[in-house]
């Protein structure tokens, strides 16, 4: 029997706690030695550590427990719509900037820009807030399950 789509099963607009399971397709690994190949893929663990902890600190949701496991991994994670909705505009903005400038960077460690760079990021987030449409998507994404998977998955 096929799982039901996680929109069928999560309320985003209430808060609720979620076990949430992925597993790799096609036999892969995540961690460990792959007995096929006997290609060692340990180096990923301490990148999947850093980019929950990145995650937690820029989205509205709260991670309450996870582990990883050589091909899936688990996770506890309580969403937080109220959270999300106290946020500043600015507040608001200020994170998904974040989330479009993370990239490959996990750690939203400082990085030296150039004042034409910090400037295109100012204008991003004003632009962001004066977008009142946009700014509402923006504030659901925070706290949306889903997208915070998507997120974590495409590291």
């Amino acid at each position: 029997m096929a799982r039901k789509p996680r929109r069928e099963l999560i309320a985003e607009d209430e808060v609720g706690i979620y076990h949430i399971y992925s597993r790799n397709v096609r036999r892969t690994f995540l961690f460990g030695e792959d007995s096929v190949t006997g290609k060692s893929y340990d180096h990923r663990m301490e990148l999947l550590h850093t980019m929950v902890r990145t995650l937690a600190r820029v989205f509205a949701i709260d991670t309450l427990g996870y582990g990883f496991m050589q091909n899936h991994f688990h996770e506890i994670l309580r969403n937080r719509p109220d959270v999300a909705a106290r946020m500043s505009g600015y507040q608001v903005a200020v994170r998904m900037v974040l989330l479009e400038e993370l990239g490959l960077n996990v750690t939203l460690e400082p990085r030296q820009r150039t004042a034409k760079q910090l400037k295109r990021l100012r204008q991003k987030i004003e632009n962001l807030v004066h977008d009142k449409d946009r700014l509402q998507r923006a504030r659901e994404t925070l706290s949306c399950i889903s997208r915070y998977e998507q997120r974590l998955k495409q590291t």
